[in-house]
């Protein structure tokens, strides 16, 4: 009995130094192939690299010359190199193109439908690749933040097609992603003024208005004069909005809007209104302007008239209208006054 037990524990043991030996062996082998493929993907990457820089021949003889590389590190490599061009500011050829022959791009949309990864989605905003539009709006429905968003910036990245724009656009505004990174990515779209101005009126809260009107801000032009009046009914909404609207109209600097920006001011009693307007009456470049910011002066609050001097000082260095002791004196009067209503 006792000589069986020995027995069953010398077997023991055997059988555990030859799992960890074959642990061992495994773990090696494993390295060493990784490193193998690690040499042969490098050294076709390399390769195909110069194929692609030197190339002059038409799409099927490139094709014939990349399908030479066959190993699942050649294959690797070919692909990497296909996306890195696509990036390329010298690019000669149609990499997104040469990729979906060579079927790389049928294979990618098949596992980016199955699930979505991070890495698919950057590859689909770095290509470019327009098909992919149900893939990342179908990820921008994802419970995971992060597939969300990285959707929505690879699709603002895309050429949408009109049928596509309104779906992007309904779906991003109804995120609670940031408003500045939600005007990023619609920065990034194409999209001409005319479209923006109905997405404008057709979205009525404040916060979408806000949004389109700051998009504005990066599109308007000084001839866009006819589009830029239809945004001067906006002038009478909330404080938030006038705060927009004043930016878009000073961005375009077409200073047929100064008269509209001296009417809002004399009558404007929001002082953070009147503050914007003094700060983006000079974007305006209108010769009438000097006169109202010396008013400005006198505003009864500190930033609309530190606003106002420093126009003035920059714009207006050797003026004798400007009457610097006057301001000051203003600036003095004003702080022992809120220095007193402070005391009461």
């Amino acid at each position: 009995m006792e000589s069986l037990l020995v027995y069953i524990a010398w077997i023991g043991i055997m059988c555990l130094i030859t799992i960890n030996l074959g642990i061992v062996f495994t773990t090696v082998f494993i390295n060493q192939k990784d490193q193998f493929n690690r040499k042969v993907y490098q050294k076709a990457y390399q390769q195909i690299v110069l194929i692609l820089e030197e190339s002059n021949e038409d799409q099927d003889q490139l094709i014939e010359k990349l399908n030479v590389f066959k190993t699942k590190p050649e294959r690797k490599a070919i692909f990497q190199a296909l996306v890195d061009h696509v990036q390329h500011p010298k690019m000669t050829i149609n990499a997104l193109e040469i990729l979906e022959k060579l079927g790389f791009i049928d294979d990618l949309v098949k596992d980016a439908s199955k699930r979505l990864s991070l890495r698919q989605i950057q590859l689909f905003s770095q290509l470019r690749y327009n098909k992919a539009f149900p893939i990342l709006i179908n990820g921008t429905k994802s419970k995971n933040f992060e597939t969300s968003y990285n959707s929505f910036y690879a699709l603002s990245l895309l050429s949408l097609s009109q049928e596509e724009l309104p779906i992007y656009v309904e779906a991003l505004l109804k995120t609670t992603i940031m408003r500045d990174r939600k005007i990023d990515m619609l920065n990034h779209l194409d999209i001409e003024v005319g479209k923006l101005l109905y997405f404008l009126e057709k979205y009525p809260a404040d916060s979408e208005k806000i949004i389109w009107l700051l998009v504005l801000k990066n599109r308007l032009k000084e001839q866009d004069s006819l589009w830029a009046n239809q945004l001067l009914p906006y002038l009478e909404g909330s404080k938030e909005v006038k705060i927009a609207v004043i930016q878009a109209l000073a961005a375009s600097g077409n200073k047929s809007f100064f008269l509209f920006f001296k009417e809002l001011y004399q009558k404007e009693t929001d002082w953070q209104v009147r503050a914007v307007l003094s700060k983006n009456l000079q974007l305006l470049n209108a010769p009438w302007e000097q006169e109202l910011l010396i008013e400005m002066l006198h505003d009864e609050n500190w930033w609309v008239r530190h606003n106002a001097m420093t126009t003035l000082k920059e714009r207006y260095p050797d003026s004798g209208n400007l009457k610097m002791v006057e301001f000051e004196n203003i600036n003095r009067l004003s702080q022992e006054k809120m220095k007193g209503s402070a005391v009461k």
